[in-house]
């Protein structure tokens, strides 16, 4: 602990908490839904000390509201989170269907219709200044080619996915992608990426207004893998963040699995214990003769509608169903015979 801070100036002491409520928030599209899934902690600032807390609390006039994924179980007033575009970053850990989010029109409807993270932006993603952008497979084999296979895959998925980006978040100011795998695998696929990008977004600038919004062309940089990512507390702090958000999304999986199977047990244990009280009833029904009045008191012969009997008197007279005394051979429990119309 450092004793010594709160003998720091005061304009220092803000600038230092300035710089730690900055946060980069890990979002995932689920790519059957298209639903956005985002854990998302307050700024750290908000709860140090008091100093901290009002030095953090004139960035945000007001929290936005959001069904993130990992507080949807939560209380509706703790549905809420706190953003700043101007320092949180976005970061899209999954866009491996491209040619998907390549159509903007439809792209920008389903993000709107299931609303995590536009929630959490006040439906305005033209609000988001700073986006990350996970490591995707840029190539796809339908544009495979014997010469210049990986070149026309590429600019085609570039070319979609500036087009898309542009379409969801217009304000960008910076814009990252992170290489590796089947992508970005050398410095030279970097340069053309950033080339490419960089060519989508002028091209887009020169048209003009869209919307009454003008596109101005984002910083693009392009992060390669971190050779030390495998080792521990030699790997760079984006590659610790990013297992610290992968082991977040597996508990919250697991917990989220575990709810979802108690749940169907109570639902299977409720709808057990209804069968079994219909059975009950039924059992009670025939054996008892509840609610039947006209035949009560005739011991074992339990009758249903027209006098049918059970048990060992199975006997009718036969003048059955006619207004003309009907009724059982022996008279059980009745001072008269019990009968339809008159005797």
């Amino acid at each position: 602990m450092f004793h010594c801070f709160p003998k720091l100036p005061i304009e220092l002491r803000l600038k230092i908490w300035d710089y730690a409520r900055r946060r980069k928030i890990f979002v995932h599209v689920d790519e059957e839904s298209f639903r956005l899934r985002s854990s998302v902690p307050t700024p750290i600032t908000f709860r140090v000390n008091h100093e901290s807390r009002v030095a953090t609390k004139k960035y945000y006039s007001k929290p936005y509201k959001t069904n993130s994924y990992s507080t949807k179980k939560v209380h509706p007033a703790l549905h809420q989170q706190y953003f700043d575009p101007t320092v949180d970053v976005i970061y899209l850990t999954n866009l491996d269907d491209m040619s998907r989010w390549a159509q903007a029109k439809w792209l920008y409807t389903k993000v709107r219709n299931h609303p995590s993270l536009a929630d959490l932006l006040r439906e305005d993603l033209s609000n988001v200044q700073l986006l990350e952008i996970g490591k995707q497979y840029w190539r796809s084999e339908q544009f495979w080619d014997e010469d210049n296979y990986w070149e026309k895959a590429y600019i085609h998925n570039v070319n979609g996915f500036a087009k898309s980006c542009f379409s969801l978040f217009r304000g960008l100011k910076q814009l990252t992608i992170n290489g590796g795998g089947l992508s970005l695998q050398h410095q030279a696929h970097a340069e053309s990426c950033i080339s490419t990008l960089t060519g989508c977004y002028e091209d887009i600038k020169d048209r003009g207004e869209i919307d009454g919004v003008v596109c101005s062309v984002p910083e693009i940089q392009v992060r390669m893998p971190c050779h030390q990512q495998d080792s521990g507390s030699d790997a760079c702090d984006h590659c610790r963040e990013l297992r610290a958000y992968q082991m977040t999304v597996y508990l919250e999986g697991i917990a989220q699995d575990a709810m979802d199977a108690e749940a169907r047990a109570r639902d299977e244990d409720y709808a057990g214990f209804e069968d079994s009280e219909d059975e009950d009833e039924e059992n009670h029904g025939i054996e008892e003769n509840d609610g039947h009045e006209e035949n009560d008191g005739r011991g074992e012969n339990v009758g249903r509608g027209e006098n049918i009997g059970h048990g060992e008197n199975h006997c009718y007279q036969e003048n059955h169903g006619h207004e003309e005394n009907i009724g059982h051979e022996e008279n059980y429990g009745h001072e008269e015979n019990v009968g339809h119309g008159e005797i």
